[in-house]
């Protein structure tokens, strides 16, 4: 405490809600809250995908706590980062008459570290990197491997998957071991060296909220997508152009199927996602865009 409220301090960056409200007003640098996501609205989702009953009375009430936490607090920051225009109007309709200062900086991605592979030398693989211990990657994981991956495996003997991420749950581990194909790489050092091998990276998921920077990075190495509707929301991707959409068992696997028999498709989403992620979401260009926010707030506290 004694710390954050020195005076020399100009700003204050808080990287998610629920880090330093309880002191909020003992802070008198400028104060910043940035948003992955909306809280209440990723669990507003939550509670109308749970099909258990107790479950949804749970977390229906955990979407109205948030709420109500978020109307009380997010208005006492001089301003609140969001990291997509569907953010924005999510945080605006929970703030109602309250007028908050409130930006869009989109969530990005390291175009020098994840570095463009061509597809010449892909492998016959599909490929999901996400924490599985985080609710909507485990459940997109349960759903791929359950309802997906059977019928792609009939249609396509030699191909693989390979999941990255921490903790999986025992149900997700009993499906990959149903599987040869399936591989369990668990946590990774450096994700690069998987994810450029692929053939396609898939991001089947239907919950949560924010933007996905698995498939920023995906993009940026030049890996064609396949993604939910929910999976890519926020970003400014076109369907088609960037990546593929698909929501149903049917459609991923068409989806799918196009870019593994397609090599020209292949290689032209490759190509414009990577240039969409150079010029719209590289941190060059983000970091530069955040930091004028930030001039701007530090020259209007200067000048009242």
């Amino acid at each position: 405490m004694r710390f954050i409220s020195d005076e020399n301090i100009d700003l204050i960056h808080s990287d998610t809600l629920g880090m330093i409200e309880p002191i909020l007003d003992r802070i008198s640098a400028i104060k910043v809250l940035n948003h992955h996501d909306i809280e209440s609205h990723k669990m507003y989702r939550r509670y109308k995908n749970e099909e258990n009953l107790a479950k949804r009375l749970f977390f229906w009430n955990e979407n109205k706590c948030l709420e109500k936490y978020e109307k009380k607090y997010y208005k006492k920051y001089d301003m609140n980062i969001v990291v997509s225009e569907m953010d924005y109007k999510r945080l605006n309709e929970i703030m109602g008459k309250w007028n908050i200062h409130a930006i869009i900086v989109e969530n990005g991605v390291d175009c020098d570290y994840f570095a463009f592979h061509a597809r010449k030398n892909c492998h016959e693989e599909l490929i999901f990197t996400g924490a599985l211990d985080y609710y909507p990657n485990d459940k997109s994981m349960l759903f791929f491997c359950s309802d997906v991956w059977p019928i792609l495996k009939k249609k396509y003997p030699k191909l693989k998957f390979s999941i990255i991420g921490k903790n999986p749950s025992k149900s997700l581990m009993s499906l990959v071991k149903s599987s040869r194909d399936i591989k369990m790489l668990g946590y990774v050092d450096d994700v690069r060296p998987h994810i450029k091998r692929a053939k396609v990276f898939v991001c089947p998921i239907k919950e949560g909220g924010g933007t996905r920077i698995k498939i920023l990075d995906a993009f940026s190495q030049g890996v064609p997508v396949v993604s939910t509707y929910i999976g890519a929301e926020g970003l400014d991707a076109v369907n088609g152009k960037h990546l593929l959409i698909a929501d149903t068992p049917s459609e991923f696997v068409e989806r799918i199927s196009d870019l593994l028999d397609n090599d020209v498709l292949s290689e032209k989403i490759s190509r414009d996602a990577r240039k969409f992620v150079e010029e719209k979401y590289s941190y060059k260009y983000l970091g530069k865009k955040l930091a004028k926010e930030y001039e701007n707030l530090l020259e209007n506290k200067l000048n009242t």
